[in-house]
C-alpha cells in the first residue's frame, strides 16, 4: 500500500515532500503517508489497509490545504480506478477520520500538523 500511496500522492502534491518515513531533518511542507494496519482479504485479488496521512507545514493554511489535497487525490484515484504501474489500484475508499489539526507542545514552534485516517481496499497489479 505504501508504494501505491507514493504513486498517487507524489504527483498530486508537487509542492510538498511526500514519504513513508519521517526524515531526521524534516523539510516543510512534508506529507507522511503509510499503511498502519490491515489484512489481506484475498491476497490474489484484494487487501484492506488502514492508511495514515499526516501533513506538517509552517503554515496552518498550507497544512490544512495539503491534507485536503491528499484526500481528494485518493478519492479521485479510487473513482477513476487509477492504476499505479506494477502496484495496483484502489478498489474501495472510506474515511475513518477526516483531516484535523493536532496541536502538540512537542512540535517545533510555528509548525502545524494535520492527520487523517482512511481505509483502502486495494487490488494488486
Amino acid at each position: 500500500v505504501n508504494s501505491m500511496l507514493m504513486g498517487i500522492l507524489r504527483p498530486a502534491l508537487p509542492a510538498a515532500t511526500v514519504g513513508t518515513l519521517i526524515p531526521a531533518n524534516m523539510p516543510y511542507p512534508f506529507v507522511l503517508a503509510r499503511g498502519v494496519g490491515g489484512a489481506a482479504i484475498d491476497p490474489r485479488f484484494v487487501g484492506s489497509s488502514l492508511v495514515d496521512v499526516q501533513v506538517w507545514s509552517q503554515s496552518d493554511t498550507v497544512s490544512e490545504d495539503l491534507s485536503e489535497d491528499a484526500r481528494v487525490a485518493l478519492v479521485i484515484a479510487w473513482r477513476n480506478q487509477t492504476v499505479v504501474l506494477g502496484v495496483g489500484s484502489i478498489a474501495r475508499f472510506s474515511e475513518e477520520s477526516s483531516p484535523l489539526l493536532l496541536p502538540s507542545d512537542a512540535a517545533p514552534k510555528g509548525v502545524y500538523r494535520y492527520q487523517a485516517t482512511y481505509r483502502l481496499a486495494t487490488r494488486p497489479a
